[in-house]
């Protein structure tokens, strides 16, 4: 069916083609997608099965490119779809307006449009690492509908968390006689505190190495050059502290807390059967705003009453997140 605009529209709309990935709520597994244009209050999306008008969708937009790429992630209500846009893959097109985005992502969705208005160029396909093969390009001009290339039968959709999993390079499983080739003040615990200019002289001696140097360090650093090493932009370096074998309970619990690291690396320790059955580190990741919605709803159920009742109050993660620990509180009252 054709959509039909029920009222005026609040928010310009940015016409772009942009990787994105979706999920039902209270379902953890994402699919792929394509967006069709993009305003402030909701996303114009191209994907491969049909979301019924009403319902509920974890959204998250890649609107970055290469290891550099940001997402914005949010909920969004289905209010239109239609069929038969494009082939194979991509031919359901659903409006979806934005019911719950945070004040962070909200930021970073302003900031890439005003981008886009100040540029005036016309967008491009813009494809993360991982998203390469997803079967669709440029969109057609004439007609607004997605040109879509037959995807390869060797490639099959997979999940992006999944993807990633593979796109560590050979580098990065670092053996200990690699140590003999970095410097021993990165790898080896001599003292436990630093002064400023010690912390200094290591993160110079950091920045001066190349990639895949930084890569065997990530494995084998000690803490000092793991908690520098952890915000490094260039996330192969940064998941890579994660597998490092000195890295400890304490350490994880103060990643899965912060709010200043990148998302990747919360669905690292998400991902990682040893920490996710650590409760404390399990709530921090469910209290965090930067966990993916698809991992922290997961989560919740497993928490105790009393965490429930933290996070139901909690104005800082998402209103289905304590929505849900507010049903499962009510459950337990009942009983």
């Amino acid at each position: 069916m054709n959509p039909v605009i029920l009222e005026r529209r609040k928010h310009p709309r940015f016409s772009i083609d942009l990787a994105a990935e979706y999920w039902p709520v209270n379902i953890s597994k994402s699919r792929l997608g394509r967006t069709g244009d993009i305003s402030e209050g909701g996303v114009l999306l191209y994907l491969p099965e049909k979301i019924a008008v009403g319902q509920n969708i974890g959204v998250k937009i890649f609107i970055g490119t290469g290891f550099e790429s940001k997402t914005i992630e949010a909920i969004g209500k289905t209010v239109w779809y239609d069929s038969h846009f494009g082939k194979k893959d991509y031919y359901h097109r659903s409006g979806v307006k934005f019911v719950d985005i945070s004040a962070e992502n909200m930021d970073e969705l302003k900031n890439f449009l005003n981008t886009q208005m100040n540029s005036g160029a016309p967008s491009e396909l813009n494809i993360p690492p991982g998203l390469s093969s997803t079967g669709i390009s440029v969109m057609n001009k004439e007609n607004g509908q997605p040109i879509v290339d037959e995807p390869s039968q060797e490639e099959k959709w997979k999940p992006l968390y999944q993807r990633e999993k593979k796109t560590f390079s050979a580098a990065a499983d670092g053996k200990e006689k690699d140590a003999t080739k970095l410097p021993p003040e990165l790898i080896y615990d001599f003292q436990e505190d630093y002064s400023d200019e010690q912390r200094q002289d290591l993160y110079h001696k950091i920045l001066d190495m190349g990639i895949p140097e930084r890569q065997r360090l990530a494995i084998l650093a000690n803490r000092e050059a793991r908690n520098l090493l952890i915000r490094d932009p260039n996330k192969l370096i940064s998941l890579n502290v994660l597998k490092n074998a000195k890295v400890n309970e304490s350490e994880v619990l103060q990643y899965a807390q912060r709010r200043d690291l990148a998302q990747d690396i919360i669905l690292g320790i998400a991902q990682d059967q040893k920490w996710r059955k650590n409760y404390p580190i399990k709530f921090a990741l469910v209290s965090n705003p930067k966990t993916p919605l698809s991992v922290s709803i997961t989560f919740v159920s497993h928490l105790h009453e009393r965490d429930l009742k933290l996070l139901s109050r909690d104005k800082n993660v998402s209103s289905v997140l304590r929505r849900r620990a507010e049903e499962i509180l009510h459950k337990k009252n009942e009983k």
